[in-house]
């Protein structure tokens, strides 16, 4: 063929040119753009190979012009799973009809030509994608971090930079041990190592500032794919507020009032014998949907996915100093389930114990994390299908050549 064009189809199907090549300086098909109205994209949306010899040109004015001398042409649909993508445009001076073979070598190459169009289409809405999950990761206020296997930092969220007092570079070329105290990174190394391991649940060691102060933190990592290689992933809580309001329960219990109904976090007070709500703030009546008093004649059970069992022995654990804080899911009024991490501790009042919690909500952390497991493991499943079908259609045309040479 001595002129060949590939046009592709955007969302309003119209036909916008790619790119062309000709033996000649002008080309069977001049227009870059032809509007979903016209009839090539009608004969493309109908599906077929359109082909016409020299003496069926006369018919086809509205298609091109017949005045650049080419005695045969071709429309060859660029489909992918029955949908239209685009189409290749062919004219010889030399067939006066085109040829069999040519037929089957332009509509392999359509074909080819619809799996890579179909591949970076999805490539580049995972891209997309991925950039959105980006910025909703840029606005958790919790330290993230991921690191190679010697805790190298490659990536953090603005939190860490902000919070931490470094800038970019600088924190790109430290390691996650250097964040903590100078007398303490052997130990947190081997925290971290257990947590790998399965030994340990999280680590307390506060993070360091770059003006040298301490920020008390609770850390969970956890080893996942970027980018196809294994990398470890941290999440460090700022734990401030929380040891704040702990110890400041301990001084006094009018203290504890005040903390209880003014802070703007979810907090409860609960008999760890019996899972009651024996007190609730104003901030756990609005995340829960029901007022104060309701909360106050309702169990744990009510309000949390666990069993009831496991919610006693969680609890228990609390009371006995085991465990400190505990990731589950939570349900409102209007049974819509959040995913929360609870921290709680045990608060003597008189001569009875109680449990006092405060319910953080991680929902947007919870689906930022498995949004973006799921799309690396989408961006490199689309790439490595991409590869292996453009390979496999290589080979295929490989042998159509040399069958029909």
């Amino acid at each position: 063929m001595d002129s060949i064009a590939v046009y592709t189809l955007d969302e309003s199907s119209n036909l916008h040119l790619k790119t062309r090549k000709s033996l000649f300086a002008d080309y069977v098909f001049n227009d870059p753009t032809y509007t979903s109205e016209s009839s090539l994209v009608e004969l493309i949306l109908n599906g077929e190979p359109f082909y016409r010899s020299h003496t069926e040109l006369h018919d086809l004015p509205w298609l091109f012009n017949r005045d650049n001398g080419f005695h045969s042409i071709s429309v060859t649909p660029i489909r992918h799973k029955g949908e239209a993508l685009g189409c290749i445009n062919a004219g010889s001076r030399v067939f006066k009809e085109i040829p069999q073979n040519v037929k089957i070598l332009l509509e392999a190459f359509a074909a080819q030509c619809a799996l890579m169009i179909a591949g970076f289409r999805k490539y580049g809405e995972l891209l997309e994608s991925h950039g959105r999950l980006k910025t909703m990761f840029g606005q958790i206020q919790d330290f993230l971090f991921i690191g190679k296997e010697h805790g190298e930092v490659i990536e953090f969220n603005p939190a860490v930079a902000k919070k931490l007092g470094y800038t970019h570079r600088e924190l790109m070329s430290k390691n996650f041990a250097e964040l903590h105290p100078v007398g303490r990174r052997q130990e947190a190394i081997d925290v971290v190592n257990a947590m790998l391991r399965g030994e340990k649940s999280n680590c307390v060691i506060p993070l360091v500032t770059k003006s040298g102060d301490l920020i008390p933190v609770e850390t969970k990592v956890s080893l996942g794919e970027w980018h196809g290689k294994q990398y470890i992933y941290g999440v460090s809580r700022d734990m401030t507020e929380i040891i704040s309001t702990q110890e400041a329960l301990k001084k006094s219990e009018e203290t504890y009032r005040q903390m209880f109904q003014v802070n703007q976090a979810v907090k409860l007070l609960v008999d760890p014998e019996t899972a009651d709500i024996v007190d609730a703030n104003q901030a756990a009546a609005d995340f829960y949907g029901y007022n104060i008093e309701k909360l106050k004649t309702m169990k744990v059970f009510d309000i949390s996915l666990m069993t009831p069992d496991e919610i006693l022995m969680v609890m228990q654990s609390v009371a006995a100093k085991h465990i400190r804080s505990v990731n589950t899911q939570h349900v409102n009024r209007k049974k819509k389930v959040f995913d929360v991490e609870v921290f709680t501790s045990p608060l003597n009042l008189g001569d009875k114990t109680l449990l006092f919690a405060i319910v953080i909500d991680v929902s947007s952390r919870v689906a930022a994390q498995n949004k973006l497991a799921q799309t690396e493991k989408s961006l490199r499943e689309a790439n490595e299908t991409l590869e292996l079908r453009v390979s496999q259609r290589s080979r295929k045309l490989e042998t159509i050549n040399s069958e029909l040479n």
